[in-house]
């Protein structure tokens, strides 16, 4: 037998998560880029750390390569103030958490000046908080650039909306592993991740985004320049 039709009051995390996107997509200009990236560089490295016995995690390290490569991009670090283009002096990072009526957004201040330990314990105090609803409005506020990782829910790849007033959001894939022809022709394989990165066009045009994911690469599948981007 069918359903019948039902009406849900919508939540008052809904409204504005409704009235945030709708404001982001009317006021900005936004297009996205995606490109897939081999990390095994990146997951070398986090491995060495862990038997060293670091609890470093592909999030942990990822905020800190993204801070590091948007001191060199940092037109994807600003927001456009009435007719002028400000330039964030540091990079606080927005990371997208799933809660059960939403998203919410919690922001970790200064994570270019941080070391990976310190963004490891900023990060485990601060995802559980979000999913406990137990956030303030300061440890939501203040964000310069968004990381939205869906690839644990099987996403390959998406089209994150930016965190209005920021210029970009990454949005981030589900790994996958890929046969490629490495040195001498010969069959490897190799982890590989499809980046969305979202910009608002007004601040950040197309081969500027592009440049910040060729660093992205460079920087994700060389285990040397990932330790370079995070130590």
């Amino acid at each position: 037998m069918a359903r019948e039709d039902r009406e849900v009051r919508l939540s008052p995390m809904r409204r504005t998560i409704a009235e945030r996107v709708c404001s982001s997509l009317n006021q900005t200009a936004q297009y996205t880029l995606t490109r897939e990236i081999e990390i095994d560089g990146m997951l070398t490295y986090i491995n060495e750390q862990k038997a060293a016995g670091k609890g470093y995690k592909f999030m942990h390290v990822l905020i800190k390569v993204c801070a590091t490569l948007l001191q060199e991009h940092e037109k994807l670090n600003a927001t456009i103030v009435e007719k002028m283009l400000h330039y964030y002096g540091a990079v606080n990072m927005g990371v997208a958490v799933a809660v059960k009526e939403g998203l919410v957004v919690p922001v970790i201040k200064g994570v270019d000046d941080m070391s990976v330990d310190q963004i490891v314990e900023a990060y485990s105090g601060i995802v559980p908080k979000a999913k406990s609803g137990k956030l303030t409005i300061e440890e939501m506020s203040g964000g310069t650039f968004t990381i939205s990782n869906l690839g644990m829910a099987g996403i390959d790849a998406f089209t994150p909306v930016v965190n209005y007033p920021e210029a970009a959001i990454l949005g981030v894939g589900r790994t996958n592993e890929r046969i490629v022809f490495g040195a001498d022709d010969k069959l490897e394989r190799r982890k590989t991740v499809i980046f969305s990165l979202t910009l608002d066009h007004r601040i950040v045009d197309g081969y500027v985004g592009a440049m910040f994911l060729e660093s992205l690469a460079q920087t994700l599948g060389d285990k040397e320049k990932t330790r370079t981007a995070v130590e």
